[in-house]
């Protein structure tokens, strides 16, 4: 976790000391300090996880997206723990309650049914890998955005000490 500070802080430290664009150069624009993913989409929108919702950064101004419970299309939980991007420039999102995509069209996310909250997710061989500490991984198809593959019985752990 200290090393994504460091990160953070020698990237704000570059963007605000720079002056190569004007904007927002606040730090505290950002809705959350503890951050635990970065993503960049096709667009090149700067996508920033926090313990309190998703930041995307256009290069001048922040955007928040939060949980909103009476509403559709809002994410899962205000707790982003991972972000990645597949081939066709999908965001996908890790929250501690679910896991779903960003809808660029309608600027909106959507929850995938039945995929367990998990902790990272990465992408390999055009699927979305889901894995956290004991919950299993899950294998999404993104072009389906759907589950392709549950288990619940391998671990991230277990899978490297087979060779699988």
């Amino acid at each position: 976790m200290r090393t994504w500070r460091h990160i953070f802080l020698l990237l704000a430290i570059g963007l605000c000391g720079s002056g190569a664009f004007a904007g927002s150069r606040n730090v505290e624009d950002i809705s959350n300090l503890t951050i635990h993913s970065f993503a960049q989409d096709l667009k090149g929108y700067v996508w920033i996880a926090t313990d309190n919702g998703l930041c995307r950064y256009n290069g001048n101004d922040y955007l928040h997206y939060y949980h909103d419970a009476e509403g559709t299309g809002s994410l899962p939980s205000n707790t982003v723990l991972s972000l990645v991007t597949d081939d066709d420039g999908v965001l996908w999102v890790a929250t501690d309650r679910g896991v779903c995509w960003y809808d660029g069209t309608n600027d909106s996310f959507e929850l995938v049914d039945g995929a367990p909250g998990v902790s990272k997710l990465a992408f390999n061989d055009g699927k979305v890998i889901c894995y956290g500490a004991g919950q299993g991984m899950t294998l999404l198809d993104p072009k389906k955005k759907r589950i392709d593959f549950l288990s619940t019985q391998h671990t991230v752990a277990r899978c490297r000490g087979t060779g699988g």
